[in-house]
């Protein structure tokens, strides 16, 4: 059995699609050292455990090395990160970039105790499991894709997806919806479709998707799960594509209510739609302000897809004043990780030297404080006009998003902000409410 202790949920399936294609052993999912050192101690069985050096606050790699050392269990440990630290002979460091195929030929290694990267014979298996939510990263379906249902006591297989067929993400997303959680090929097709996955995700993150016909899609993957592709020149360049084709888009539309409504009705997380929505209005705004120029505006659209980047999921996100914090309920670990986001993210940012600085410093100050840490309504001279511009459009963009129903009432909403803000941000909300007034005229 192998223990993955990953909050990332992409990664984590990546890594279970690999390993378990060539070895046959379990696979269990763990959220932290802890719950890995409880399944530890009923379980003898356990022959690795994949980790990172730290989940969130946690020192889980250093939990996990001392828990075998003082119970001397035969186990070994793969540590997604070079730490520096004194190496133990049951502890391997990889690059916390290193490649899926790399982090399985090290497993096969380590099972294998003589060194080689041949993986022992396959138990045989009429079906291979893959996670449905990868189906995403195709361009075409590679083989037959299949769900499992029940009937009586029996399992049977439906087939849901053709070979050769193009992917579809309606598709794929009703099922998701219904709960689906894993979709499975034939056995002799699991190689075929882990390769093809593995040389999606391979292009992904060298951004070689110039010739997908998909394109657009396949981006709107990558750009819900930054966490796990990380801060790159890659990932930059496709939040510079995306927002050259919004641009485009919004220069075209003579309606900006359905370029809205579109966003509104895509498919995806709060992430992904509130960075394309909170682009848009920041867009709409700037081109307002005589004293913004293009330099500027990049600036603050490349904020709209990178400010959260530090949060795990969508209930952090959608914090957005001291007052939603103090009512949330977070666990200690959770309302410090939200309280310095804004600063933790714009310094892992200033490492990129592409990433200009007037981004580092909207993204810093976009919960009204100038420190990065904390939230503030109450607006002083220190957060500057692109911030500003910022805040009003993130807080309009989650509103709509928020909204239970297609029909949105605008009034309501910028009331609701002018209120909150004390009237600071009324004049870009007037801006906002000027562009929906000419699209109607």
């Amino acid at each position: 059995m192998i223990i993955i202790i990953e909050t990332d949920q992409t990664l984590f399936n990546m890594l279970q699609i690999n390993i378990s294609s060539q070895l046959p052993m379990k696979i269990m999912p763990k959220d932290n050292a802890s719950e890995a050192i409880a399944l530890m101690e009923i379980l003898p069985d356990i022959k690795i455990v994949i980790c990172r050096a730290k989940t969130g606050k946690e020192d889980t790699a250093a939990k996990i090395i001392k828990e075998i050392k003082s119970e001397k269990y035969d186990c070994k440990v793969i540590v997604l990160e070079q730490t520096g630290e004194p190496t133990e002979k049951f502890v391997t460091y990889l690059a916390s970039t290193s490649p899926v195929d790399i982090v399985t030929k090290t497993v096969i290694t380590l099972i294998n105790n003589d060194g080689s990267e041949k993986a022992p014979p396959m138990v045989q298996r009429s079906y291979f499991t893959i996670p449905f939510s990868l189906l995403k990263l195709l361009e075409k379906f590679p083989c037959d894709f299949y769900l499992k249902i029940k009937k009586g006591d029996l399992n049977d297989y439906l087939k849901v997806f053709n070979a050769g067929e193009d992917v579809d993400f309606g598709k794929i997303d009703n099922y998701l919806g219904k709960g689906a959680k894993k979709a499975y090929v034939k056995k002799d097709d699991g190689k075929k479709a882990v390769e093809e996955i593995n040389l999606r995700f391979k292009k992904i993150l060298s951004h070689s998707l110039d010739d997908c016909p998909y394109q657009a899609k396949v981006e709107s993957v990558i750009l819900e799960n930054l966490e796990f592709l990380g801060l790159n020149k890659a990932v930059l360049q496709i939040a510079n594509s995306s927002i050259s084709k919004l641009n485009n888009e919004l220069k075209s539309s003579k309606n900006l209510g359905s370029v809205i409504n579109n966003i509104y009705k895509t498919p995806g997380s709060l992430r992904y739609r509130k960075s394309f929505m909170t682009a848009v209005f920041c867009q709409i705004i700037a081109s307002k302000e005589t004293s913004v120029d293009s330099r500027m505006m990049h600036s603050l659209q490349i904020a709209c897809f990178f400010n959260d980047f530090s949060l795990q999921n969508e209930i952090l996100i959608a914090i957005r004043s001291l007052e939603e914090f103090n009512m949330s309920l977070l666990s200690k670990e959770d309302g410090k990780d939200v309280e310095t986001h804004a600063l933790r993210t714009a310094e892992a940012l200033s490492k990129i030297k592409e990433i200009p600085e007037e981004t580092l410093k909207i993204i810093k100050q976009h919960h009204g404080v100038a420190s990065g840490q904390g939230f503030s309504q109450s607006l002083t001279t220190q957060i500057g006009v692109l911030s500003q511009i910022f805040i009003t459009a993130e807080e309009v963009a989650l509103r709509i998003i928020n909204s239970p129903t297609p029909s949105i009432k605008l009034n309501a909403i910028f009331s609701e902000i002018s209120h909150s803000y004390s009237q600071h941000l009324d004049k870009y909300l007037a801006s906002i409410k000027s562009s929906f007034t000419s699209n109607h005229e």
